[in-house]
């Protein structure tokens, strides 16, 4: 079995899933990560057929155009106008034909149901998001938070 990958967006950092009956094309697929300049950290595992990796989504595109450039450079190599137009193509393509997957549960944060504050009329107007917040109330609430001493 060829090696499946997924994403996981958490903000502006992105898990990159490597999933594969064989872990030396986990390994594979994570040196082409690597040495194509997604990500400069670590390979985490989750279980024997799953790994994952945290980039984001510029390094992301990055990483597809280059590996691209590379397989084409590799096959017409006297031909780099033709490889670098084909590279763009096939960089789109794979970005698009990724799977977006929920793989790494985060269980640290707070609930928070924007019907239920205005159900409550509690909070006040959050000029970034429009939506309302009471600090106060969610540290009651939430099972982690951080104050600066």
């Amino acid at each position: 079995m060829k090696g499946n990958t997924f994403y996981h967006q958490l903000g502006r950092s992105w898990a990159v899933g490597i999933e594969s009956d064989d872990p030396e094309e986990i390994k594979s697929q994570d040196y082409s990560w690597y040495n194509h300049g997604a990500y400069n950290g670590k390979l985490h595992f989750l279980s024997e057929r799953f790994a994952y990796i945290w980039t984001n989504e510029a390094k992301m595109k990055k990483y597809f155009y280059n590996s691209s450039l590379a397989f084409y450079l590799n096959k017409y190599d006297d031909k780099a106008k033709f490889a670098e137009r084909a590279a763009r193509l096939l960089a789109r393509l794979r970005f698009g034909n990724m799977t977006s997957e929920t793989f790494i549960p985060h269980s640290n944060c707070g609930a928070y149901s924007l019907a239920e504050k205005i159900s409550k009329g509690s909070g006040g107007m959050d000029k970034n998001t429009g939506g309302f917040n009471d600090e106060e109330e969610w540290k009651q609430t939430a099972t982690h938070y951080y104050m600066n001493a």
